[in-house]
Parts: structure tokens; C-alpha cells; sequence
């Protein structure tokens, strides 16, 4: 929930109403509160997932998954039977799950209306762009070793000229 998208995620379902929970490493913790999650788990835990219906026994909603692979298949035993699963990662498409927890993959498109409605959340501070680093474009390969190590918090950001 500290990167680039969980950030925005949490952001935007605190500004909605929903009680969005991070899972986040413990240094992230107080960060990703900050950004509005009710409660945060640390994904380094072995019972992460326990900890998770503790605080939420019937299960989550909605998950929102940035990760994918076998953490996204852990994830999913967060969901309440007949929710949502939605992963940011490739391969696109249906995701096969079960219980009734509808899953779909998830790739932003654009659109007028939803970037003037982003547009309106950054404005009112319900939305706070988080960036970690500016970097000079000569600085590009920082930048991708940064964003691969998966310990960003928010976005790496390239600068073209001055």
C-alpha cells in the first residue's frame, strides 16, 4: 500500500467513504496510515492473511492487488466470499477464483471525466500525489532499479531537461 498505486488506492477509497487496509512492511506502516488506511498489516509476516480477517473477520470487499504472482494468490484468502479481486499486474484478463469473488484484471484508461475528477481530488487534498525521488534523466537506470526493488514509496519520477 506504500507504492505508487496502493498509495493513490488508499487515498481515494478513504475519500470515498471505505475503510481501505494496507498491507505494507513496518516501516511503511505509520506512512500508509497517514494516507488514510484504517489499519495496516505487514506483509513479512507469515500470518499475514490471518491478521488481516482478524481485523476484517468476514473478509475484505475489495482487494486490490500491485504485486501478483503467489502474494496475489494469498491475497485473495482476504476476500469475503462474493467479493472482488482486482490485480494491476499482467496477465489481463478474468481471474479464475473461487467462493464467488468476482476477479478482473485492472489497466487505467483515461478519459476526460475521470482525470478532471482526479483533477478535483488533487485540488481538494483528497488526493496527494506521493512522489519519493525526482531524478535527472541520466539517472534513468536509478530510477528503474528503484522502482523494480519494489520498496518505493509512491513514484520515482524521470526529469527531461532542466
Amino acid at each position: 500500500a506504500a507504492g505508487g498505486v496502493g498509495s493513490a488506492a488508499v487515498q481515494i477509497a478513504a475519500a470515498i467513504g471505505a475503510r481501505p487496509l494496507g498491507v505494507a512492511s513496518p516501516p511503511n506502516h505509520a506512512y500508509v496510515r497517514g494516507l488514510g488506511a484504517s489499519e495496516v498489516v505487514d506483509y513479512h509476516a507469515v500470518d499475514w492473511v490471518e491478521q488481516v480477517l482478524a481485523v476484517v473477520p468476514g473478509g475484505v470487499d475489495l482487494l486490490l492487488d500491485c504485486v501478483g504472482g503467489p502474494t496475489m494468490e494469498q491475497a485473495v484468502g482476504t476476500v469475503r466470499d462474493g467479493g472482488r479481486a482486482i490485480s494491476v499486474i499482467p496477465p489481463f484478463g478474468p481471474l479464475q477464483l473461487e467462493r464467488g469473488i468476482t476477479g478482473e484484471s485492472f489497466a487505467a484508461q483515461g478519459g476526460r471525466q475521470r482525470l478532471e475528477a482526479l483533477a478535483r481530488m488533487v485540488d481538494s487534498g483528497q488526493l496527494r500525489p506521493q512522489v519519493e525521488a525526482v531524478l535527472p534523466l541520466g539517472q534513468v537506470r536509478e530510477a528503474l532499479g528503484r522502482v523494480a526493488s519494489r520498496h518505493a514509496r509512491g513514484k520515482i519520477v524521470l526529469q527531461i531537461g532542466h
